[in-house]
């Protein structure tokens, strides 16, 4: 428990984080216009959908092969500085790349090599943004911090998206350039919001010594370490291993989306967009509301994966527009519910010093669901129907509902300010 906290309306770590939270609307924008315009430069080039398989797995090449490197680096960086030349990285690349598909056809490396290294520091930056989140801001305001995230998420989804489809139509050169400047407003809103110190220096005299976390791992630094506190913070991998599994589902949000739509809904290319523009608008919904909450309870991620997991086992038996348009909202509602719980948790219950490996770590487990779910995905939906697809994976998102059950997070306590002691 941190002292010396005044209320948020008052509260300078609060106004910091504000000024930086405004600047990553532009960041988060950024992302996804990167998840739009990069496929669709990438067809510009080829017109071949292996290519944009490759671009696309590009970017989760650097997470698998670097991302707990990155993590490790941001924990010892400065993570406002880290941040910031994180930002201009990719202004930087996404520039020279606007400017060579300006003034000539490029090579078909190009785009993988950029989305690696994209991919590089997209890693590098939200490691040190865990950093900062943990190390700014007191324990009442991390629940709301994450609520926060998951807005400008789903502004950017929204925003990024309908940007990028429009940019890209004029021109990919275009596209990209608008690309690098979000990146380069984030960098400043991150410059804007001034130094801060270590907040977690500062600690309550008597703190209690049954729920506060340990610093075996920040004096080890190992990653034999950082398992070794994963495993004793028993609601985190929990947590996780839920988290890991529902994210199978995701496909059916995103790529597998547009065979279900075009076959099986015989939706127009602006109805699949303003579906898909719907998870962004739950984001922001849910994100508005968990803004306003100082404690993480990790039963919400039953509840998340339980929306997600009957609503994608609804559009297989039921299909139709309407609830399609129904479980768009309502996931993502329920992934910003899970990312946020996620993330709270990770800011409560771990050391500042390894936020980074940690949130890379994490991204690393999610990641490795995503692959063989999108092979797997792939290969269902050709040799028994999309409906089957969303069948069988909605069912995969209720097995890891009943498993967080089993595993104890109908009962894990509350976390965050106010909260009892762990048992």
């Amino acid at each position: 428990m941190l002292t010396g906290d005044t209320p948020r309306s008052t509260d300078a770590s609060w106004r910091q984080f504000n000024r930086y939270w405004v600047g990553q609307l532009a960041s988060f924008t950024g992302d996804w216009f990167s998840i739009v315009a990069f496929p669709l430069a990438a067809l510009a080039l080829t017109d071949s959908a292996f290519y944009v398989g490759v671009v696309e797995f590009s970017e989760l090449v650097a997470t698998m092969l670097l991302g707990i490197w990155l993590g490790a680096l941001a924990d010892r960086w400065m993570p406002r500085a880290t941040m910031i030349a994180a930002d201009l990285g990719r202004a930087a690349l996404l520039t020279g790349t606007a400017v060579w598909f300006v003034v000539d056809t490029p090579p078909l490396a190009l785009l993988p090599a950029v989305g690696f290294l994209l991919g590089c520091l997209r890693n590098l930056h939200d490691g040190a943004e865990n950093v900062m989140v943990a190390a700014l801001l007191p324990e009442r305001l991390r629940v709301a911090a994450n609520g926060r995230f998951a807005v400008s998420d789903g502004i950017g989804h929204v925003v990024g998206s309908i940007i990028a489809g429009v940019a890209t139509a004029v021109g990919t050169g275009l596209a990209l350039g608008i690309d690098a400047l979000s990146f380069s407003v984030a960098a400043i809103g991150t410059l804007a919001m001034g130094r801060f110190v270590v907040r977690s220096a500062v600690v309550d005299p008597t703190p209690d010594t049954a729920s506060a976390p340990d610093d075996a791992v920040s004096r080890a630094g190992s990653m034999t370490a950082l398992l070794r506190e994963i495993r004793r913070e028993n609601g985190y991998w929990r947590i996780l291993v839920v988290m890991a599994i529902a994210n199978l589902v995701t496909v059916c949000f995103g790529s597998q989306f547009a065979p279900y739509a075009t076959k099986v809904l015989h939706l127009s290319t602006a109805e699949i967009g303003l579906t898909y523009s719907l998870m962004g608008v739950g984001g922001v919904v849910v994100g508005a509301l968990l803004g306003r909450v100082e404690q993480v309870r990790p039963v919400a991620v039953l509840g998340a994966t339980a929306v997600i997991g009957v609503g994608v086992t609804t559009m297989g038996l039921a299909p139709s527009w309407p609830v399609a348009l129904v479980v768009f909202f309502a996931g993502g509602g329920a992934l910003a519910v899970g990312a946020s719980v996620l993330g709270a948790t990770r800011h409560l219950a771990f050391a500042v010093d390894v936020q980074g490996r940690l949130s890379m770590l994490t991204r690393l487990v999610l990641s490795a669901t995503v692959l063989p779910g999108t092979l797997l995905a792939g290969v269902i939906a050709a040799n028994a129907g999309s409906t089957t697809l969303y069948s069988v994976f909605g069912v995969a998102a209720i097995v890891a509902t009943l498993l967080g059950a089993a595993l104890g997070l109908l009962t894990q306590p509350a976390a965050g300010a106010g909260s009892p002691a762990a048992p």
